[in-house]
């Protein structure tokens, strides 16, 4: 069954690629591919949403003063985390990996 999908994904990602280099309105396009809209159209969707954040590093700010936190560690999925103190290296590359 997952062969059937990923050739099928493959399969729309090849008439989505067609498709944007044509210019040619979507219903016209499918007309001529003889794809059904409302299928195409859902793979469009797909092709066109931002896929998960790349994985790599993000900002890590120091902020002087003991009020605030000293960093603050902002993830992409929108979270984060402050730190009051600097933390081990060790214990903080671990935690990122």
């Amino acid at each position: 069954m997952k062969d059937q999908k990923s050739s099928s994904r493959d399969h729309y990602l090849s008439l989505y690629q067609n498709w944007k280099s044509s210019e040619v309105p979507v219903g016209l396009f499918c007309e001529r591919a003889s794809v059904k809209y409302a299928t195409f159209r859902y793979w469009v969707k797909k092709f066109e949403q931002p896929g998960p954040a790349e994985s790599g590093f993000t900002e890590l700010r120091l902020n002087p003063g003991n009020a605030e936190p000293i960093a603050v560690l902002n993830f992409a999925t929108g979270g984060s985390l402050s730190f009051y103190q600097l933390p081990d290296t060790a214990w903080l590359k671990a935690l990122l990996a």
